[in-house]
């Protein structure tokens, strides 16, 4: 598990880890730290065995860093990712403007032979609050729709 930066606060930063968007636990995410609301930051998860990737499934989980439901458009929310694979495909997924999980299908099953996924902000939807705002996108998980083969 790689990304480009994640974000480091005092006594914080383990919140905020690459390893978060994958650990089952929408309490935990992964936060960029790009200027320009995170977008160009990327995570990246790599895997050993052969993955027939059918989809991606992304949650977004604001209530982490504004601290309640009610200040979801007090952070940016990813709007736009691409969606890149070891074998050169790659896919545009955008987010509607909401919680929860939204899932794609890939028209194609692609089959990685132990490589990697890498997500990229793109384009994100901006905070309205009119607040200096200190966080990017926070990403509690990604889920990879698909089976392994031995």
């Amino acid at each position: 598990m790689k990304s480009s930066s994640h974000l480091e606060i005092a006594e914080e930063e383990s919140k905020y880890l690459p390893i978060n968007a994958f650990d089952n636990n929408l309490e935990t995410v992964w936060s960029g730290s790009a200027p320009n609301y995170g977008i160009g930051d990327w995570i990246q998860s790599k895997f050993d065995q052969v993955l027939v990737l059918a989809g991606v499934g992304i949650v977004t989980n604001t209530e982490v860093v504004a601290g309640s439901k009610e200040g979801w458009n007090l952070v940016p929310r990813p709007r736009l990712f691409l969606l890149e694979l070891s074998n050169e495909r790659k896919f545009q997924l955008y987010l509607e403007d909401r919680p929860g999980v939204q899932a794609y299908l890939l028209n194609l099953p692609q089959r990685l032979e132990k490589g990697w996924i890498r997500l990229t902000i793109i384009d994100v939807y901006p905070p309205t609050s009119g607040l200096e705002v200190f966080y990017n996108p926070p990403i509690a998980e990604i889920y990879l729709r698909g089976k392994t083969l031995k």
